[in-house]
């Protein structure tokens, strides 16, 4: 079946072309009919197979059948005659489409002519018979043997259409673009002198204009002194101040009656006079308002503001003082639930981005003249929804304004925030899949992001945007504060979500919800999640279940290419030198290192205080008992000294099964893992040295009546004997991990994992000297 499919890839965005003898993959002569065509349907560089089936995508062939009249220079098809005919084929009930990209066709009998050729077009069309995809196609018959050609139309350059033409000499492309530039000054000087002949008429037309104006021959002095007057008693009569309503209705309510002058609409930005005792609309304004600044952002159509994204920097907000300032009295008001800000000087023109929230005559933002006479608040007009809510957005410092205050509404997850854009940027809009597509095959290098959580318990409304207040301590969810980011960027979020309570919302620069996730409100799950940031998103809000696992948020920080183990998965069995966050305030061990070096996806099965043979707590975990998946790439067994110190503990030998020695407990552990997965890759790992097992420590171990230093060399040499006896890799961290635990200045820096006394635990210095001699170990397994 390989051998007899014709495989087609729809990418088109560099030259293609392909010649198929077709004896083998389709044995139909001239004027057959019915014989399959099988065929296979890529995309992308990659080559990934189209899902015809789940696309409801079926086959479509069009073209014309009979002599042609020279091949296209690009290569990709023929000029057909004039008396070609046209034949077609498209099977609409889509009885040929399958699994894994393939249609199967067969051809009606008109698409192999006896003399000459088809040319035209296959293709995949949809269920609405759009076109999906389309290939350009030609069969000629030779010796009864159809043969077919396959290209992709691709664009070039007019330097690449000439390197072609000139078969690749340099310097025969450069004298014909030199030739077609001298071509273009040219025609370009032509029609400046075409031009200079226009001016000197024209300059001919104005001097005879002005003789007749001389003249009188125009209009007399005493008709001109009228219509002077009639103009200066006119324009005395207009303000040249624009005055500006909200509505059509507005201005028409105010001034029934009309009144001389120009009138600004903001509904529809129009200007308005009053003509023949009617309100005239006289079309879009466009005023001084570009050179005093006074057109601003909020004055651009809501696409074009969509398209720019800000660059800004916060401005500090201080004063918590109680009440808020009025858009009705323009002055303090006392008011238990809200409080405003100090002053903060602003300049007409400064555009801001502000977060806050606004309750009904306390405005978020309010802006004071001089004289402290309100000149300007936003948000300008509210709904119902509005009222109490978190919101952001952008607004311009309007004329006369000098001073703003900042309302907003007491209560926890009220945060405030103030920024001063310092420019915008035109953004395209992009996809994630494009983002996607960039990065295929990169591997990410991450870093943990700093959240902080709301005072209060509650949520970002995931259909909403804003906070939902925990008002009677049932909600189960708290939300963490904003946090900036930018388009294109790339994070990593691991959380729960509950109902309402997404893991997370983005936001645009004005505040506007523009996407969450999961975008529902189910009951609680648990996701892994990376995402990009759309090429408007501004700010992220995350929330949090309360009964679930605390929300991890990873930036991408690095991209870089992908190591061939990137999709293996390594499990790491050990005790609290594997256990994740048992090194005092430390976060990362050896495993994150280790998995972040190789890229591969680490499962930390590590518990502290155990080992082959010891156990922590009331239930058994030994090594042995450890819960693992069995879908592991690799296993590594990383246990230390806390067996020796079980009662009865012994080492061991060839053939023990006693779970109370070592070798016992190492036997039980293997069988555990090739329980779960028979052929599963297992490496054992010695302990690193401890401040009471190490090379140098010959005090009495008296539980063994033992000296300390040949308790260490007889545990690790009965591992690496089990380890050979079961043809197991090892590496030896008891004598090669560069761990000094003798040298006290050296466990200062390195270890201290869980107190200033503690010489057992590496901290994270510590565990980064022997984390790559682990990483070499794993790459070596997988």
């Amino acid at each position: 079946m390989e051998n007899n499919i014709i495989r087609f890839n729809s990418y088109k965005l560099e030259r293609g072309g392909l010649l198929y003898d077709m004896y083998d993959q389709f044995n139909a002569r001239v004027g057959d009919q019915g014989t399959p065509l099988v065929m296979q349907w890529t995309q992308g560089l990659a080559d990934t197979l189209i899902d015809l089936q789940a696309k409801k995508l079926h086959f479509y062939a069009t073209g014309k059948v009979g002599q042609y009249l020279e091949k296209l220079k690009d290569g990709t098809g023929y000029q057909m005659s004039a008396d070609a005919s046209q034949v077609e084929y498209e099977d609409r009930n889509a009885a040929g489409t399958m699994d894994h990209g393939i249609t199967k066709v067969k051809l009606p009998k008109q698409f192999f002519p006896q003399e000459g050729i088809f040319y035209g077009y296959f293709g995949l069309k949809d269920d609405q018979g759009n076109t999906y995809t389309s290939v350009n196609v030609w069969f000629r018959v030779l010796g009864g043997v159809p043969i077919m050609g396959a290209a992709i139309p691709y664009f070039s350059t007019r330097f690449d259409e000439l390197m072609e033409t000139c078969q690749g000499r340099i310097e025969d492309v450069l004298a014909r673009l030199r030739q077609e530039y001298q071509d273009e000054v040219k025609k370009n000087e032509d029609m400046a002198s075409e031009t200079r002949k226009q001016l000197s008429a024209l300059a001919d037309t104005i001097e005879s204009i002005n003789a007749k104006i001389k003249a009188n021959d125009i209009a007399t002095k005493t008709e001109l002194e009228k219509v002077e007057r009639s103009i200066t008693t006119t324009l005395s009569q207009i303000s040249m101040q624009p005055e500006a309503f909200e509505t059509v209705t507005a201005l028409q309510s105010t001034y029934p009656n009309g009144k001389a002058g120009l009138f600004l609409v903001t509904e529809n930005n129009h200007q308005y006079v009053y003509i023949d005792h009617t309100w005239k609309d006289c079309g879009p304004f466009v005023g001084a308002g570009l050179l005093d600044k006074s057109v601003n952002v909020n004055k651009l159509s809501q696409a074009l503001q969509d398209s720019l994204v800000p660059t800004v920097e916060e401005v500090p907000i201080t004063g918590q003082w109680s009440g808020y300032v009025s858009i009705k009295t323009g002055h303090n008001v006392d008011n238990d639930d809200t409080y405003y800000s100090d002053a903060i000087p602003v300049t007409p023109g400064e555009v801001y981005l502000v977060n806050g929230t606004t309750y009904f005559d306390a405005r978020t933002v309010i802006l004071w003249d001089t004289k402290e006479n309100i000149v300007g608040y936003f948000p300008q007009s509210l709904t119902d929804k509005e009222l109490d809510s978190k919101q952001a957005f952008i607004f311009a410092i309007p004329q006369g304004a000098v001073t703003m205050y900042i309302n907003t509404k007491k209560g926890n997850g009220n945060e405030r925030h103030l920024y001063k854009v310092k420019n915008f940027n035109r953004v395209q809009d992009a996809t994630t899949d494009f983002v996607s597509s960039v990065v295929n095959g990169k591997q990410a290098k991450y870093q943990p992001v700093k959240l902080t959580k709301c005072n209060n318990d509650g949520y970002w409304q995931y259909q909403y945007g804003y906070y939902q207040y925990d008002t009677d301590g049932t909600t189960k969810a708290v939300g963490y504060n904003q946090i900036s980011i930018k388009p294109f960027e790339t994070y990593r979020i691991k959380g729960n979500s509950y109902f309402e309570a997404n893991l997370y919302n983005i936001y645009d620069y004005a505040g506007r919800l523009i996407e969450s996730f999961p975008n529902n409100n189910l009951d609680a799950q648990f996701y892994d999640q990376t995402f990009t940031v759309p090429y408007n998103g501004a700010f992220l809000k995350v929330n949090q279940h309360k009964d679930g696992p605390e929300v991890a948020l990873e930036k991408v920080i690095e991209w870089h290419d992908k190591s061939p183990i990137a999709d293996k998965k390594w499990v790491a069995i050990g005790d609290s030198w594997t256990a994740a966050n048992t090194l005092g305030n430390t976060v990362a061990n050896y495993t994150n290192y280790v998995a972040d070096r190789l890229g591969v996806t680490m499962v930390n099965a590590g518990v502290g205080g155990t080992g082959y043979v010891a156990q922590n707590g009331n239930y058994e975990d030994q090594f042995y008992n450890r819960q693992i998946p069995m879908d592991g790439d690799a296993y590594t067994i990383f246990g230390s000294f806390n067996d020796v110190f079980v009662d009865g503990f012994k080492f061991g030998d060839v053939g023990d099964i006693d779970k109370l020695t070592l070798w016992g407990g190492m036997k039980a552990t293997l069988d555990h893992i090739w329980s779960i997965k028979d052929d599963a890759i297992v490496g054992i790992i010695a302990p690193g040295p401890w401040g009471a097992f190490n090379p140098q420590n010959e005090n009495n171990w008296d539980k063994l009546n033992m000296k300390a230093n040949e308790v260490g060399e007889q545990y690790v040499s009965t591992m690496k004997k089990f380890a050979d006896y079961y043809s197991l890799p090892f590496l030896d961290l008891y004598h090669q991990s560069g761990l000094r635990p003798w040298d006290a200045s050296f466990v200062a820096k390195y270890y201290h994992g869980t107190s200033d006394t503690d010489n057992t635990h590496p901290n994270t210095n510590g565990h980064k000297l022997f984390a790559s001699k682990i990483a070499d170990f794993v790459n070596k397994l997988l």
